[in-house]
């Protein structure tokens, strides 16, 4: 889905500055569709979906007796539809230039694209890779 299929499916843009440090790019959110909630679409300047949040409010969340939300090191706080909320964050590609314009030559041109993906939380950066050598060699341990 892009930016303006977005937009006319009932999602509304939530940041006014693409340039957050931790969670770049334009996010997107649809509270008013139970399907959704919870989720959040993240874009980059050139309007293509580059990553998704999902957002747990802090109201859902005290009705779990066993998990510490707070103390985890897994969930990032943000907010979700104007309230609080937990959050784990993904991206399909590099941070770096997601609120640079590009064009789509310079999109499919890139041979970087697509290649670094990443699940971010409160403490840390999760690089995902697409085969178990690759992770091996990077020490990692998290393969789609």
């Amino acid at each position: 889905m892009t930016e303006k299929e977005a937009a006319a499916s009932g999602w509304r843009r939530t940041n006014v500055d693409c340039h957050d440090a931790k969670f770049p790019g334009w996010h997107w959110e649809n509270p008013e569709n139970p399907r959704n909630y919870g989720l959040v679409l993240i874009y980059d300047a050139s309007g293509l979906l580059i990553g998704t949040r999902v957002a747990l409010p802090v109201d859902l969340a005290s009705f779990e007796d066993d998990y510490n939300y707070d103390a985890s090191p897994y969930y990032a706080k943000g907010t979700y539809d104007g309230e609080h909320a937990y959050m784990i964050t993904i991206y399909m590609d590099d941070r770096e230039d997601v609120c640079e314009a590009k064009t789509l030559n310079k999109i499919l041109c890139d041979p970087n694209f697509g290649q670094e993906a990443y699940i971010v939380t409160k403490t840390s950066e999760v690089p995902l890779f697409k085969s178990e050598s690759d992770a091996l060699v990077s020490s990692a341990f998290i393969v789609i």
